[in-house]
């Protein structure tokens, strides 16, 4: 898998929104639509872990979800990838990991994450491993200030 970004040169004020977007794939040029897409603010304001079930690509509640919710209150996104594999998110500019996890690619196996990983997303979820399951995933920690557009997010089926 791959990704890296691009940004512009005019730096948003902290009270602008800026926008994150990019493009899912699987590795065939097939786009990955409903891939999740999760932003999520690096460190979290509050500790109170979620349902990871709720946002997991097989089983994800777009609408009255309170993980949704929760992670929005935070400062965070989740938003999951079109039919085309197109995503773009709005947020306020900061420190924050992206996470995208696949909706067609598994690993066939449970997905393996660094500690450092495990110890992010366990401050917003648990059981972290509901979380990714055997779907593939992408993580960056990023530092936003302006609007970025990811190059394409690759994962192999």
């Amino acid at each position: 898998m791959v990704g890296s970004m691009t940004t512009t040169t005019h730096e948003a004020t902290e009270n602008e929104l800026v926008s994150i977007s990019g493009n899912v794939i699987l590795d065939s040029n097939v786009p990955d639509a409903g891939a999740v897409v999760l932003l999520l603010p690096d460190p979290p304001s509050e500790l109170r872990r979620q349902d990871p079930s709720l946002i997991h690509p097989s089983s994800f509640e777009p609408l009255e979800n309170p993980t949704i919710d929760w992670i929005r209150k935070l400062g965070g996104t989740v938003v999951r990838t079109n039919i085309d594999g197109v995503f773009e998110i709005f947020s306020k500019p900061g420190t924050y990991n992206l996470l995208v996890i696949s909706k067609a690619a598994t690993t066939g196996d449970e997905a393996k994450l660094s500690k450092k990983q495990v110890a992010s997303i366990s401050q917003y979820f648990l059981p972290v491993e509901k979380l990714i399951d055997r779907q593939q995933f992408f993580w960056k920690t990023l530092s936003i200030d302006d609007n970025i557009e990811m190059e394409n997010i690759v994962f192999d089926p």
